[in-house]
């Protein structure tokens, strides 16, 4: 059945009474804006995933769509495919978070265990010299993440500085350690 001269309103009426040719009709249809929303929202490296997730949510557009709702079935398809792609989106930043503080933990371990090597064996000196490298805002998360023990959030809040400028800073203090310690 040729479903180009149908307009979207009959060919959801199909795809709600179970024609699948009808559906597919309607995911190439809609497959390029599903494409390009995921580019627009740099979902690039999770596509495949968010073109599944956009094809069920074109599905789930069909089968709940209503014609009295004085929306057409692209906008309403387009809204519920944003709420999608933006729920990814956060969830991918959360993911990106939980691993870089993972990291960090790691990360902080180990320089910690360096730093307390070194206490053992009475190299006050390196340890000077480590901290000496460091700039002032350095110095001053290195004191509150590695010394005190303070969380992220505790360290913005105590030195007002934002999160992502302090996850720079430890990488940073990181790499000065690392540059250090291997002379």
């Amino acid at each position: 059945m040729e479903y180009a001269d149908y307009n979207d309103n009959e060919i959801v009426y199909l795809v709600k009474k179970g024609n699948d040719d009808a559906f597919l009709f309607l995911v190439n249809k809609y497959k390029k804006m599903i494409l390009s929303r995921i580019d627009k929202y740099k979902l690039a490296d999770i596509e495949e995933d968010a073109l599944q997730e956009g094809i069920i949510c074109l599905y789930n557009a069909a089968i709940t769509y209503n014609e009295e709702i004085n929306k057409t079935f692209n906008k309403y398809f387009e809204k519920i495919l944003f709420n999608k792609l933006y729920d990814l989106k956060r969830k991918k930043l959360l993911d990106y978070e939980f691993v870089l503080s993972e990291k960090i933990i790691m990360n902080t371990c180990a320089i910690n265990e360096s730093i307390e090597r070194l206490a053992r064996q009475n190299k006050v000196e390196e340890i000077l010299s480590v901290i000496n490298i460091l700039n002032e805002k350095e110095r001053l998360v290195f004191n509150d993440f590695y010394i005190e023990e303070l969380s992220i959030d505790e360290i913005a809040e105590k030195e007002k500085i934002d999160k992502k400028y302090i996850y720079y800073l430890i990488f940073e203090i990181r790499t000065k350690i690392k540059k250090n310690m291997l002379k």
